[in-house]
């Protein structure tokens, strides 16, 4: 008996133990979420406030250049002017859908005439980058019409073709596209995976590479807020977009999007229908 209640107490002390390490987790994510909320406050106040500033740089250094005579010094700093308004301007974009993340436009739509359009324009505007580099589709199985808004996935597919494509791949990219089941019964989901062996990254790049403004690259790379608008705009459909990296033999960046009419979709034609 005593080693029974001796054994019982054991196993309590180990519950408790647990509870509380799943307490003090549940306590870091709200203190994390409450924080992100603020800054998103925070962000589309900022946001406001340094638009119509940004404006009348980027308008008036437009004027001024196109007064000047073309290819003269004050003419390029005048270019230069408008050039970084405007990149600051896109900026702040981005971080105001961090505070007020888009809502997606769902529509049946070809996601494999989607992932292939969004692959060629990717070679199109990334020439320079993208020559020598082979960008490789491997469709194993073509799906069907899913409910998205597509130019959300489109840009969260872009923006993992660049990174893959900067990754100074040895061989080459390839994207890859299969139906899985899902997390729920009779569900099916695409998954799409973007895989390059180039540089790849080191466990504290991976787990900070979706974090906004963060790069492991040196000054002059971009800011930083690629990956992390993927990820919103994958969230929004239900997603999550995941990497597993290793240092010298590449990243694959993947996620996941559900087959079949969204809940929220359906309520809509029922109501329309009614």
């Amino acid at each position: 008996a005593a080693a029974a209640q001796h054994d019982g107490a054991r196993r309590l002390s180990e519950q408790l133990a647990q509870a509380n390490s799943e307490l003090a987790a549940a306590q870091d994510r709200l203190l994390h979420t409450e924080s992100m909320a603020r800054l998103g406050a925070m962000a589309a106040g900022a946001a406001h406030e340094m638009n119509n500033p940004l404006a009348v740089i980027s308008g008036r250094s437009q004027l001024l250049s196109m007064a000047l005579e073309m290819g003269t010094k004050e003419q390029r700093a005048a270019q230069t002017i408008y050039r970084e308004a405007h990149r600051l301007s896109d900026l702040i974009t981005s971080l105001h859908m961090f505070a007020d993340p888009p809502k997606p436009d769902r529509k049946p739509t070809d996601l494999g005439g989607l992932i292939e359009q969004t692959i060629g324009k990717a070679r199109r505007d990334n020439r320079r980058k993208v020559d020598g580099i082979n960008i490789d589709l491997v469709m194993r199985h073509r799906p069907p019409a899913v409910w998205l808004d597509a130019d959300h996935i489109e840009q969260a597919l872009t923006e993992l073709l660049l990174n893959a494509i900067q990754a100074n791949p040895r061989s080459g990219v390839q994207v890859t596209v299969q139906l899985e089941a899902g997390d729920l019964p009779q569900q099916q989901v695409v998954r799409i995976e973007v895989q390059d062996d180039g540089d790849g990254m080191d466990a504290h790049t991976v787990e900070h590479a979706l974090d906004p403004f963060f790069s492991a690259k040196p000054a002059g790379r971009r800011v930083g807020m690629g990956l992390p608008k993927a990820r919103q705009f994958i969230t929004a459909h239900g997603g999550d977009l995941t990497l597993v990296s290793h240092p010298g033999k590449g990243t694959t960046a993947s996620f996941c999007l559900p087959v079949g009419v969204p809940a929220a979709a359906t309520g809509t034609r029922r109501r329309a229908s009614a």
